[in-house]
């Protein structure tokens, strides 16, 4: 049986970017968090199998996004290394991602003006010059002089050109960060809404009962549930977050 088949198709997708492998290995942890929650009358282990799916989840779509996959393996795992073990941290971390997207998705990336004109080279190339044509390079001094003053006034007149630039990508990338990460990546996380990150939270506060403690009545109340059949209506809030978390299909 084919998981990721099962378990989404282009009608019902998860908060997902990647590869087919990766969508495939969230598969298999969905499907496993799945097959073990309907096998299980622990009420602990089911919120603790759907925390971890939800953590792996996160990770997984940081390290895409980040281009940080191409790092990390089973013997070295990146996520684990980079990324900080405290769930909440992690989705603190997705959080400011996507409040950062959606700041800055509806400004326009400014364009840049070079108010320093002068040329990109090696300071070898402008001994060269200088010993086989001065003029010509007392008259690019000049120029590039001249086009200071007309683009920033307040230079003083005896302000002196400056011929080693930076290069023009590494000047991009400085004034567009916003331009690097993948358009299809900030879709995804900007469709993340508040709901969403509250769902989350309360997964994660039903968690940290759960690693703590061994009583099931505490660990339900934290989603609002008592008796009877307490077990049956804590499997049901968790395939309930897990459909609304990652858009599972069950």
């Amino acid at each position: 049986m084919n998981r990721v088949e099962d378990l989404w198709d282009e009608d019902h997708l998860p908060p997902f970017y990647g590869t087919t492998k990766q969508l495939m290995e969230l598969g298999e942890v969905v499907g496993k968090c799945i097959d073990n929650c309907n096998a299980s009358s622990n009420i602990r282990e089911i919120v603790l199998e759907t925390w971890i799916t939800a953590d792996f989840a996160i990770r997984q779509l940081l390290l895409s996004g980040f281009n940080l996959t191409r790092f990390s393996d089973q013997e070295l795992d990146i996520g684990y290394l980079i990324f900080p073990n405290s769930f909440g941290e992690l989705v603190n971390i997705l959080n400011k991602t996507r409040k950062y997207f959606k700041k800055h998705e509806s400004e326009p990336i400014k364009e840049k003006v070079d108010k320093n004109g002068g040329f990109t080279t090696s300071i070898a190339f402008w001994k060269f010059v200088k010993e086989k044509d001065p003029e010509l390079l007392q008259r690019i001094v000049e120029i590039t002089n001249e086009y200071n003053r007309k683009m920033t006034p307040e230079l003083s007149e005896n302000a002196k050109a400056y011929y080693i630039q930076e290069p023009q990508a590494l000047f991009d990338a400085k004034n567009q960060p916003f331009k690097e990460f993948s358009d299809n990546w900030k879709e995804v996380i900007c469709k993340l809404d508040d709901n969403w990150f509250d769902m989350i939270n309360k997964l994660n506060e039903a968690r940290n009962v759960a690693a703590h403690n061994y009583d099931p009545e505490r660990i339900a109340r934290r989603f609002g549930k008592t008796e009877p059949d307490l077990v049956d209506k804590v499997r049901s809030e968790c395939f309930s977050l897990l459909q609304d978390l990652l858009n599972v299909r069950l």
